[in-house]
């Protein structure tokens, strides 16, 4: 079995992907941020960090590094 990397990269990953697509911070659709972290990193294979999806992996972020509303994301305090 494969050992999981970092959780930390996907934090960083999805805040950038954030980013990217508003930069005003306004709420985001989660199918959008999925289509931008896959634009940012194309060979990303989630299963390496323990999910069967990006957007599970995603939805797992906690600690207030982002907010979910409604199947919506926005950036919480950030990874620098």
């Amino acid at each position: 079995m494969a050992r999981k990397r970092t959780f930390k990269v996907i934090i960083k990953l999805t805040q950038d992907a954030l980013k990217n697509i508003s930069s005003t911070n306004n709420w985001v659709e989660i199918p959008t941020l999925v289509e931008q972290v896959k634009s940012l990193e194309p060979a990303l294979d989630i299963k390496f960090y323990g999910y069967d999806s990006i957007e599970n992996a995603i939805k797992a972020i906690n600690g207030g590094w982002i907010e979910l509303k409604d199947e919506k994301i926005r950036l919480g305090k950030q990874i620098n």
